[in-house]
């Protein structure tokens, strides 16, 4: 074995390492954007909750105030809240692969469903004039909702955050591998370079 064969073997095995590490870094950075979308689902879910129950106020106060425009204007909203929410959390089931995440998801629709039939007796009360009943049965009823949704999706977006700063670990990890492979053969490259130099100069002084 020459050592320009020993070189060429450990630039082979250099570039096959780094190339394995490229891909594996790409699929990290995959599964890394993944985590963040899931992420940016789980904390619109939040806000979408969150503003159903402060349209549901501002419905009062308008009933208060006898502010039929801002009614409409604000159940109008309302609807559009409740649509998109739907839409994130089927788009939010759809990636999700943990049990833990699947329930969580799950129970934060079902606490948005009973939000809604709760809104839909509110409603009542504001159409009968009975707005102090309507503020006292929000209150009674849908904040309760609405804080348990929030630490639901919290857990949620708890467990998302860690999973992406062990993907981040995991990537520095690999490119430190990486980078260790190549001084590594560089160092190599530079001792076999010398015994190939030395094996010319020997031919040489017997030539």
């Amino acid at each position: 074995l020459t050592g320009i064969g020993v070189l060429v073997g450990l630039l082979l095995l250099s570039n096959t390492y780094t190339f394995y590490i490229e891909k594996q870094g790409m699929a990290q950075f995959d599964v890394a954007a993944e985590r963040a979308n899931k992420i940016r689902l789980e904390a619109k879910l939040k806000r979408l909750a969150f503003e159903l129950y402060a349209g549901e106020k501002i419905l009062i106060l308008a009933g208060y105030d006898r502010d039929d425009e801002s009614k409409r204007t604000w159940q109008e909203r309302n609807t559009k809240a409740l649509t998109d929410y739907k839409a994130a959390a089927d788009e939010l089931l759809g990636k999700l692969k943990d049990p833990t995440d699947i329930d969580n998801l799950k129970k934060s629709q079902a606490l948005v469903t009973q939000f809604v039939a709760n809104t839909a007796d509110v409603n009542t009360l504001i159409a009968a004039g009975k707005y102090h009943e309507a503020q006292l049965y929000s209150r009674t009823k849908n904040r309760e909702l609405v804080d348990d949704n929030n630490k639901i999706i919290d857990a949620m977006l708890d467990g998302q955050e860690a999973k992406l700063k062990a993907a981040d670990v995991e990537s520095a990890a690999a490119e430190a591998r990486t980078l260790w492979l190549i001084l590594l053969s560089a160092i190599g490259s530079l001792a076999v370079a010398a015994v190939v130099r030395s094996e010319e100069h020997t031919s040489e002084l017997q030539s």
